[in-house]
Parts: C-alpha cells; structure tokens; sequence
C-alpha cells in the first residue's frame, strides 16, 4: 500500500515539475511577444505624431492652408492616434521607470525638430525576438 501511494505521489511530483517548467516557457514566450508588439506600438504612435506636425507644417503654409484635403487627412491622423492611445497601457510597459521626462517646449519648437530630423518615418527595429 506504501509502495503504491509513492509511486503515485513521485508521478504526480514529476507531473507537477514538468507543468511548471511548460508554464515557465509558455509565460516567457508570450511576455517576449507583448514586449515586441508594445515597442511596435509605441514606435507607430511616434511616426503617426511626427506625420501629424508634419502635416500641420503643411497645412499652415502659405500655399496649402485651407486646402480641404489636407484637413481632411488631418482628421483621419488624429482619429487614428486617438484610436491608438486607447492602447496607451500597453506600449508604457515599455517604458522605463528611471526615464526622466524633458520639460514640455511649446508645440511650434516641437514641430520644428521633429520636421528637421534627417529620417522623420525612422521607428527601429522590426524583427521580432523569437
């Protein structure tokens, strides 16, 4: 009877060993895909604000401004950072927490440099680190 209870107790010791080290594995896998897919996200909402000064520059010149179409992409830029800002918590994950954010420059110096960068659509790497 003795004999028959450890065996069952090893099995279920060794079941329970093997469960833990799948789980382990499975949690690390899908936390390395969170991790890329919240980089990505928050590298999309970075090229989406760059295109949005960028297209507001445009706007605001001379040539252009009232121009009905460039409104219209305009709106559809802020529908989508909109969109996107609702997976705001997903993409701050990525965020360190020893970051210290740069005082707020008006939105004029903001846009300013953000146009003159030499690669304004430039968001990183792309592979995933499977």
């Amino acid at each position: 009877m003795t004999i028959n209870f450890t065996v069952w107790l090893g099995i279920a010791l060794l079941a329970s060993v093997v469960a833990n080290i799948f789980a382990f594995w499975y949690i690390r896998r899908l936390l390395s895909k969170l991790w890329f897919i919240a980089q990505n996200i928050g590298d999309l909402v970075d090229i989406l604000s760059n295109y949005q000064q960028h297209l507001k520059t445009i706007y605001e010149m001379e040539d252009y401004y009232g121009d009905e179409n460039i409104k219209f992409l305009m709106s559809h830029t802020t529908s989508l950072l909109e969109l996107l800002e609702e997976y705001e918590d997903v993409y701050d994950i990525i965020e360190e927490p020893d970051e210290q954010e740069e005082p707020e420059e008006n939105e004029e110096d903001n846009a300013e440099k953000t146009i003159q960068k030499e690669n304004v659509f430039y968001a990183g790497t792309r592979r995933s680190n499977n």
